[in-house]
Formats: C-alpha cells, sequence, structure tokens
C-alpha cells in the first residue's frame, strides 16, 4: 500500500502529471526505441512534461525480456528507488518481464 500512496502523492504534486485546464504536454517515445531483441511494440515509453517537471515512463509490456536501444538522452531519478540513471542513445538497455521505469527530473 506505501508505493499507492507515493504514486498518488507523485501525481498530486509534480506538474508533469497535471490533467485537465492547464494540462502537461504529453509526448510517445515509443516511435524511440530500438529493439534489439525482441518484438516491436514490446516497449512502450512516454514523456510528460509540465512547467517544472519532466516525468518520463519506459515499461516492457511483455512476458519476456527486452533488449533495447533508445534515441533519448537525459539524467533522471528513478521514482522506484531514488537512485540516478542516465538515458543515453549509446547504452543498451534489458528489462525484465513487465518491468517498469517511473523517472523523474
Amino acid at each position: 500500500m506505501k508505493f499507492l500512496q507515493k504514486l498518488g502523492n507523485l501525481k498530486n504534486t509534480n506538474d508533469a502529471l497535471t490533467t485537465g485546464a492547464g494540462r502537461a504536454a504529453y509526448q510517445s517515445l515509443t516511435g524511440l526505441v530500438n529493439m534489439n531483441h525482441g518484438k516491436e511494440n514490446q516497449i512502450f515509453a512516454f514523456k510528460r512534461t509540465g512547467q517544472k517537471n519532466t516525468v518520463i515512463l519506459i515499461a516492457n509490456m511483455s512476458k519476456n525480456y527486452a533488449q533495447f536501444s533508445m534515441n533519448f538522452n537525459g539524467n533522471f531519478k528513478n521514482f522506484s528507488d531514488g537512485k540516478f540513471k542516465k538515458l543515453s542513445e549509446s547504452y543498451e538497455y534489458v528489462m525484465k518481464p513487465w518491468e517498469y521505469w517511473i523517472l523523474l527530473n
């Protein structure tokens, strides 16, 4: 239950997750994903940008491991564990089945 409370707090305090009037901008990043091993559309990714904050979600939407690169660069903080994560088009990522990253900056 703590995770849901933490997620709810993020929704209520991060302007990149604003909906309704003055909502944050949405951009699909799925088209920037290059699958190295696996099926197309296995990775779902998007970016929400508010006036102060950016939130990125990257998720492996399958029961299989995913290996991919992504034409996107930036430094972010992982919502789940608070560790910093660098996204770089020169990196190859591996995600476990159903794994997801919520990245903040």
